[in-house]
């Protein structure tokens, strides 16, 4: 009896002792922090179908985290008045991120959206939520809006008006990409290449990316021994005889 109550006790212990430090394990504060390149009210006419249906800006991760979200801005002002067949809120995209290696977009798509109709005002901000799309700090990137692969769904003409910034925070310039229809020109490789925009201003681009505290060694250490503890106690129990 005495050795049960003192097999009870040790599981208890240890069951405390998991409890305190399980705190330590988990993610502790998660802090969002906002990049932004702001709009100097100055227009890029230009994305949209059938010529330049890829537009973007690449950038490097400042921290290592979670993309939960990333905006451009266009507008529907035309610069004359035959510059579109249609509206500009006829124009059908996606937005993208992929990789960045300096010339070209590489690997795998990252993210891409629903189809994004518009824009039906000047200036008009489209945000997009990656979710769970992990970013490592140091490495580059390009987010971008294409109309590639979208041409059975969008007019003959339309073309939309991308908000430009003066400011290069984001570490990177700005790219687009003569792609038409071929999703292959940023997916892999195809005739046309991307175009760096460093003689002009880059489009307006925000992306919010959440981070979350990464636990110290001396914190998990202390976890593994709650838990091996716990592990210890139950196993003596289950061998105690009854």
């Amino acid at each position: 009896m005495t050795s049960f109550f003192a097999s009870r006790m040790r599981s208890l212990l240890a069951g405390f002792a998991l409890a305190a430090v399980v705190p330590f394990i988990a993610p502790t504060d998660a802090s969002a922090q906002v990049f932004s390149q702001v709009g100097n009210g100055v227009p890029l006419y230009g994305f949209g179908v059938p010529l330049y249906a890829t537009v973007g800006q690449t950038f490097t991760a400042a921290v290592d985290g979670q993309l939960s979200a990333f905006s451009f801005w266009l507008g529907n002002e035309a610069p004359s008045p035959d510059a579109n067949t249609v509206d500009a809120d006829q124009l059908r995209f996606r937005a993208y991120i992929m990789a960045w290696n300096g010339s070209a977009s590489v690997g795998p798509v990252l993210y891409s959206s629903d189809i994004t109709s518009g824009p039906t005002s000047n200036p008009q901000q489209f945000t997009f939520a990656p979710g769970s799309l992990m970013l490592t700090s140091g490495s580059s990137y390009v987010a971008f809006l294409s109309a590639s692969g979208l041409f059975p769904e969008n007019p003959d003409f339309a073309v939309a008006a991308v908000g430009l910034s003066d400011e290069s925070g984001l570490g990177g310039t700005s790219v687009f990409l003569d792609s038409g229809d071929d999703m292959d020109c940023f997916l892999a490789t195809c005739a046309a290449a991307w175009q760096s925009g460093t003689d002009f201003s880059a489009p307006q681009l925000q992306f919010e990316i959440v981070v979350r505290t990464v636990p110290e060694p001396a914190s998990v250490s202390l976890a593994l021994i709650g838990m091996a503890g716990l592990t210890l106690a139950a196993r003596r129990r289950r061998l105690a005889p009854r």
